[in-house]
C-alpha cells in the first residue's frame, strides 16, 4: 500500500531529491546499455547542481546528467487534494511538454565542468504515456535546437512485460 506521502505518478520518488535523481540515472544507463545507445559509468551525484549527477563515457569522459521529471501538476495537485485523477494525455501534446523541459534544462549554468557531454533525462510515470505511442510523436517533431545539451532521452518506469525500463531518445540537432 503506497504511503501517505506517495504522490501521483511517483514511480521513482524517494524521500530526498538527490536519491531520486540518483536512482533514475542508475536506471537510465541500464536502458541506454540495453538499447545500445551508450555506455554511461559511475554515477554520482553533484553539489551544487546542475548537473544532478555526474558519471562518465566508456572514453572516461566526464557526463554530466540533468534529471527532469513529465508530470502533469495539475493531477498531482489533484491527487494530494484526495481526488483520483490522472492527466489524459495526447502523445503529441506529451512529447511538446518533454520538448519544453528539455529547452528549459538547456539554458541551465552547468557546474564543475568541463564536461565531455551535457544530457538530459527527462523520466516519467504518466499511466497513459507509452513508449511505442510518444515514439512516433516524437519523431513526428523537428530535431530540437540545443545549445549546449548533446542528448536528450525519456525513461519511462519500471514494465513488467519486458522486464525493462524504457528508454526513448529525442531528437537532437547536430
Amino acid at each position: 500500500m503506497p504511503s501517505p506521502k506517495h504522490r501521483y505518478a511517483g514511480f521513482f520518488q524517494s524521500p530526498r531529491k538527490d536519491w531520486t535523481e540518483l536512482s533514475v540515472v542508475e536506471e537510465l544507463i541500464i536502458s541506454l546499455k540495453r538499447e545500445g545507445f551508450e555506455s554511461l559509468l559511475d554515477p554520482e551525484v553533484c553539489s551544487p547542481d546542475p548537473p544532478d549527477v555526474i558519471c562518465f563515457d566508456s572514453s572516461g569522459g566526464r557526463v554530466a546528467v540533468e534529471v527532469v521529471e513529465a508530470v502533469s501538476q495539475e493531477a498531482v495537485a489533484q491527487n494530494a487534494r484526495g481526488h483520483k485523477v490522472f492527466k489524459w494525455w495526447e502523445d503529441p501534446e506529451f512529447a511538446a511538454y518533454v520538448s519544453g523541459l528539455v529547452l528549459a534544462k538547456d539554458k541551465k549554468a552547468f557546474h564543475d565542468g568541463p564536461f565531455a557531454r551535457k544530457i538530459v533525462c527527462v523520466h516519467t510515470d504518466e499511466p497513459v504515456v507509452m513508449p511505442d505511442e510518444l515514439r512516433v510523436a516524437i519523431a513526428a517533431l523537428p530535431p530540437l535546437q540545443l545549445n549546449q545539451i548533446d542528448a536528450a532521452y525519456v525513461l519511462f518506469s519500471y514494465d513488467p512485460h519486458t522486464q525493462s525500463y524504457p528508454v526513448l531518445r529525442f531528437p537532437v540537432a547536430t
